[in-house]
């Protein structure tokens, strides 16, 4: 049960074809550690204001990150791979 697991885990962190991480695990962390700050946001009112002014800044890099693998996707389905 352990083991199998670990290797679930595995699969979703790494591409054993491309002998790389995922770019969708790198996604599925941005998107944690974004609704950690909402929820931190939420319950500390100084960081509240320091996370408001960077809300753009958060929504550029997590919309970057999308994008960037959402392209390679596409173009490694349009190569056949």
């Amino acid at each position: 049960m352990k083991r199998v697991l670990i290797n679930n885990i595995k699969e979703l962190v790494w591409d054993n074809k491309k002998q790389s991480i995922r770019g969708s695990f790198v996604n599925l962390l941005l998107t944690i550690n974004i609704f950690a700050l909402f929820w931190v946001g939420v319950l500390v009112d100084g960081l509240s204001e320091r996370i408001a002014e960077m809300g753009t800044l958060i929504a550029g890099v997590y919309l970057t990150s999308i994008g960037a693998w959402s392209y390679r996707k596409i173009k490694g389905q349009n190569q056949g791979e």
